[in-house]
Formats: structure tokens, C-alpha cells, sequence
């Protein structure tokens, strides 16, 4: 091969390997947000969770607190 050929190859090497790393840089930046947003949707679907226990918790304590009454008031 001729020099000029040679050199256009190595340019286009150099172009291709900094391509690579640029769009490698960015996959770790797209999979920082993703991680992030996992942990964002994680903590909502806990949020919900204790939330939804909270509310039945209360609701137990009403019923318990409504039958005790009425097995007070039986005695």
C-alpha cells in the first residue's frame, strides 16, 4: 500500500476508535440515568407499598376498636 492510502486508513482508525469511545462514554452516562430511574420507580412502588399497609393498618385498628366496643357492651 502507498503512503497516502496507508494514512487514510490510520486517520479513519483513529476517527472510528474515537467514535467508539464517545458513544461508550455516552452508554455509561444512558445507564447512569436508567440506574437512577430504577431507583426513582423503586422507591415510589415502597412508597405505595407502605402507604397501602398504613391504610389497612388503620382500618384494622377501626375494626378492632368498633367489635371491641361492641363486645363490651355484650359483657
Amino acid at each position: 500500500m502507498t503512503p497516502p492510502i496507508l494514512s487514510k486508513i490510520y486517520e479513519k482508525i483513529d476517527d472510528l476508535t474515537t467514535e467508539i469511545e464517545e458513544l461508550q462514554r455516552q452508554k455509561y452516562q444512558l445507564q447512569g440515568l436508567y440506574d437512577f430511574a430504577d431507583f426513582i420507580e423503586t422507591h415510589n412502588l415502597i412508597d405505595n407499598e407502605i402507604e397501602r399497609l398504613r391504610l389497612q393498618l388503620k382500618e384494622q385498628q377501626t375494626s378492632v376498636g368498633i367489635r371491641g366496643d361492641t363486645d363490651e357492651e355484650e359483657h
